[in-house]
């Protein structure tokens, strides 16, 4: 391989990566926002259960 097919190619890598890298950003995001959203049932049924 040539020097400009190996730069192609490391290119091509580092392109890839980054959009699997967003693609598991999204997911981690969209993970955060269910824990933070299941944080308040969560709550209110420990306030319930040693306060009801």
């Amino acid at each position: 391989m040539s020097e400009t097919g190996l730069v192609e190619d490391l290119s091509d890598q580092c392109h890839r990566n980054a959009e699997i890298a967003e693609i598991k950003f999204a997911w981690i995001r969209r993970s955060l926002t269910g824990l933070f959203m299941a944080i308040v049932p969560w709550a209110v049924a420990i306030f319930l259960l040693y306060n009801g």
